[in-house]
């Protein structure tokens, strides 16, 4: 299949870099890291797992950032990811193939992609802490398992993304959507949960909880004068709640719409 291959190149990346600041077409040119590229159609790490065949894949600000090469080799997160790299993780799709261990999803049915490659998709039993409680996007995981390391669809090797044609997925990671949402509108699904996740009660109360232990850890080892400016901020904001849902929401991770003024673009396989 043909699809938008991103590979780790030291000197392809300096030289992209240098030649963008000039004109943004560079970043695309003969010298960028990322090109399309034939390669085999995927295979199926588990018996759990299915084939996608792309319907829609928005374009999310981390793919953005990624080709224009708007941030840092000198970054913690290149210890969970792999390369070479398919992009997409915004993913509407139709089940095409589905294997043996397979029990919720059924060939032809068309779904939404929960991109995280936690516990479940990595085969891993049983699941840590944060995947048992439903916190896929802090999973202890990212780099053990059944697949090379990879946070999420698109940036493991072995988990291609969406701008291909097809994209490998386990079942728990397939949502059916219903008839009456449309593609453009389903492709949505995951900026919209993000947002959702930052600001929602469940998501705080979690890290609330473990930022209120923190917090209260850190302020009786601290000097008598911060523990004051500590005070005055938790008054200022009302209850210590308040700082709770600031520290969740600064932590939480992070084809067109219908609507013109639509806040995603997105591209049609």
């Amino acid at each position: 299949m043909r699809a938008l291959v991103c590979d780790l190149s030291v000197p392809r990346q300096v030289v992209s870099g240098l030649l963008g600041r000039v004109d943004k077409r560079f970043f695309f040119g003969p010298f960028s890291p990322a090109a399309l590229k034939e390669i085999p159609d995927p295979t199926l790490p588990a018996d759990d797992w299915v084939v996608l065949a792309t319907r829609l894949c928005g374009i999310c600000g981390s793919d953005y950032k990624q080709m224009f090469l708007n941030g840092s080799m000198d970054n913690p997160m290149t210890a969970i990811i792999s390369f070479p790299q398919v992009l997409g993780h915004e993913v509407v799709g139709t089940i095409v193939e589905a294997g043996p261990g397979v029990k919720h999803r059924r060939v032809g049915e068309r779904v939404v992609l929960n991109p995280w490659l936690s516990c479940g998709p990595r085969g891993i039993t049983p699941p840590c802490p944060e995947c048992q409680a439903g916190q896929f996007s802090i999973c202890r995981n990212f780099a053990k398992g059944n697949l090379p390391p990879g946070i999420h669809t698109g940036n493991s090797s072995k988990a291609t993304g969406g701008y291909a044609p097809y994209v490998p997925a386990h079942e728990s990671m397939c949502i059916p959507i219903p008839d009456g949402v449309s593609d453009e509108h389903a492709v949505l699904a995951d900026p919209f949960s993000v947002s959702l996740h930052g600001i929602g009660p469940r998501s705080c109360t979690a890290a609330g909880r473990s930022a209120s232990s923190r917090s209260r850890s850190s302020v009786r080892s601290t000097p008598t004068r911060a523990s004051s400016r500590s005070r005055a901020s938790r008054t200022s904001a009302g209850s210590p709640s308040s700082s709770a849902r600031t520290w969740c929401c600064r932590t939480s991770p992070s084809r067109r719409s219908s609507s013109a003024s639509g806040p995603r673009p997105a591209r049609r396989c």
